[in-house]
């Protein structure tokens, strides 16, 4: 007999919005092509049950390993072949599915699925090492084409935003939703604080930072993944202003009510709040999230990074990149923590109020300090 999946259909044309709505044990509709790192990783915290994509999870366009951290956390991920009604494929409809096929659960057919097991995943792995160096090459042009086309906005200096110009002679951090950065702000927490730091926020990466009970000094971007909560915070708020003068998140900020300034900046968010921070003579800058190579460009449908590529010039060695620093800033074992808040007890109740205790290996014996 065929195992079964059952559940309620969740879906939207957008992840960045489907995710703060999406209950736990769901069954995933999505149209997104080559599943992307944040989506996956909130689809594993919230234990859905099933992944349903109307386009390919992996393309075999460039390589990525989201389809296998899903299916090693207990997660189907099937993409369509065809759909038989598509009236019935909607968000809050009650499916199940069984084998290659999706039905309601009245036992009407809505569509035929195509799961992904190691066989499939491994073919499309391989059809991405024989695409890349094509791909290589085409990324490499756009991102030079653009460069080139770009520069001369990249030579003079923009009017700043008061927000940006604050952090002037300031440690700033900027942090964005990039890969791993939710454990990179985990683990630099106490080095922030101790810094003093200027804290800048790119979009939904401000609901990470309230998280772990940091709050932004601004909040910059298209304001298209982030929460009204985290609007409200009380940081400032920098939209993004496109080159031919659009603002995105100029709607919902009116809506909403909220003072906001803007700047005008090509390519992504990331870049804009980099370049203006340091236009504005901050001290040092710390990113963490920022997206670099092609691979994580492509994860987010861009095709190049030409404006990234000319930032990383004008920035040079007042940047440092912050990537995966949880890496390098491992936690004792707990043990460990329980055995010399022990010591520590033991050195009050034996020195007096305030003594401390340490080993010291050249008398082979715990001393007071």
């Amino acid at each position: 007999m065929e195992p079964e999946i059952g559940g309620t259909l969740h879906g939207g044309t957008r992840t960045k919005t489907l995710i703060p709505h999406l209950p736990e044990g769901a069954i995933v509709l999505l149209d997104h092509r080559d599943l992307d790192d944040l989506s996956c990783t909130a689809f594993i915290r919230r234990n859905v049950r099933a992944v349903v994509n109307r386009s390919l999870s992996l393309s075999g366009t460039y390589r990525h390993h989201q389809v296998e951290r899903l299916l090693t956390s207990g997660i189907a991920v099937y993409d369509i072949e065809s759909v038989r009604r598509q009236e019935l494929l909607r968000s809050g409809a009650v499916v199940v599915i069984r084998g290659e096929r999706l039905f309601t659960q009245d036992g009407l057919l809505v569509a035929e699925l195509c799961p992904y097991n190691e066989a499939l995943i491994a073919k499309r792995l391989a059809q991405a090492d024989e695409c890349y160096p094509l791909q290589l090459e085409q990324f490499m042009r756009n991102s030079l084409s653009h460069a080139e086309k770009d520069c001369p906005t990249f030579i003079t200096e923009k009017e700043l935003p008061e927000a940006f110009a604050a952090c002037k002679g300031r440690h700033v951090l900027l942090v964005a939703r990039g890969p791993t950065f939710e454990k990179d702000v985990g683990a630099l927490r106490k080095k922030i604080r101790q810094l003093k730091a200027y804290v800048v926020a790119i979009d939904g990466a401000a609901d990470t930072l309230l998280a772990y009970r940091m709050k932004p000094d601004v909040i910059a971007g298209d304001m298209d993944s982030v929460s009204d909560e985290a609007l409200f915070c009380g940081a400032e708020v920098v939209c993004h202003q496109g080159e031919k003068g659009e603002v995105p998140a100029r709607k919902r900020m009116n809506a909403l009510g909220l003072t906001y300034e803007y700047m005008q900046h090509v390519g992504t968010s990331e870049d804009m709040a980099l370049s203006g921070c340091y236009q504005a003579g901050a001290h040092h800058l710390y990113t963490v999230g920022y997206r670099s190579g092609m691979n994580e460009f492509l994860e987010k449908d861009r095709k190049g990074m030409g404006s990234s590529l000319l930032v990383g010039m004008k920035t040079g060695d007042k940047v440092t990149d912050l990537k995966g620093i949880h890496k390098l800033i491992t936690r004792p074992h707990p043990l460990v923590t329980l055995w010399k808040k022990a010591l520590a007890k033991w050195g009050k109740r034996r020195f007096g109020k305030g003594g401390e205790v340490r080993y010291e290996p050249s008398i082979g014996r715990y001393t007071r300090t």
